[in-house]
């Protein structure tokens, strides 16, 4: 994120006036080349003008910085998606994380699938998912203290991550994918299901891992039950009312 500085409003204020005035000067010099009189008198008002005009030119950008005319407030959010694996929930994060960037909002996009890859020697057991989750909360914390969105999207199947993350992350939006595993399973393309309940994958939640379903999430989305621009709706409801 940046901000406009007075030394940029000063720059900014100097090198529009001399862009400007320099073009009219040679303008009107390229018309009057033969009169030395209206020479004179040109190279002065020119002079004058960009001296002048210059100083006006700042004292508008400033107080333009401090109006809030044509300004749109927002507080910048966590929104922690979780659910099953293949419930919708990378799907749904994508959609938000366009949405705000549409915006021209600052964001962050935190997924569980690309962020493994950074970090490959992160375990699957309850304490090694609570300790990754624990730090991706903590990452969100600092990224939305700076002015940014973060939409992240992780199984985290366990409570004890999730009400840690909620009690650090001071604007915390959770939305509960709850689509049903019956669905999520048609819609494993990988087969991970079957190759846990064949042992070809260890610590798989929804098979030898249990979920916990949150307690009290913001938003609960169903994508068995709801399209996409409706479940969408439900998410953007919440920002819009607290955050946009």
């Amino acid at each position: 994120m940046y901000r406009d500085t007075k030394v940029r409003s000063l720059a900014k204020a100097v090198s529009n006036r001399a862009f400007n005035t320099t073009a009219t000067i040679f303008i009107v010099l390229f018309f009057a080349s033969d009169d030395k009189t209206l020479l004179s008198i040109i190279a002065g008002a020119g002079l004058a003008d960009i001296v002048i005009k210059f100083i006006l030119f700042y004292i508008n950008e400033r107080i333009w910085d401090k109006l809030q005319f044509g300004r749109e407030k927002y507080t910048p959010a966590v929104v922690w998606f979780t659910g099953l694996p293949y419930a919708g929930k990378r799907l749904m994060a994508d959609k938000l994380f366009e949405y705000l960037q549409k915006k021209k909002l600052n964001a962050e996009r935190l997924d569980g699938d690309d962020v493994r890859t950074l970090f490959p020697l992160q375990g699957f057991t309850r304490e090694e998912r609570n300790a990754y989750l624990m730090r991706m909360g903590f990452l969100s914390k600092l990224l939305a203290k700076n002015g940014v969105f973060v939409i992240a999207s992780f199984i985290s199947p366990y409570e004890k991550s999730r009400e840690y993350n909620r009690r650090i992350i001071e604007n915390y939006i959770e939305v509960y994918v709850a689509t049903p595993q019956e669905v999520c399973e048609k819609w494993d393309v990988w087969g991970s299901y079957e190759r846990a309940r064949k042992s070809e994958i260890s610590n798989f939640v929804g098979v030898d891992e249990k979920y916990e379903a949150p307690k009290n999430p913001e938003v609960i989305i169903d994508l068995s039950r709801e399209n996409q621009a409706d479940a969408l709706a439900k998410i953007l409801a919440v920002l819009k009312k607290n955050y946009l």
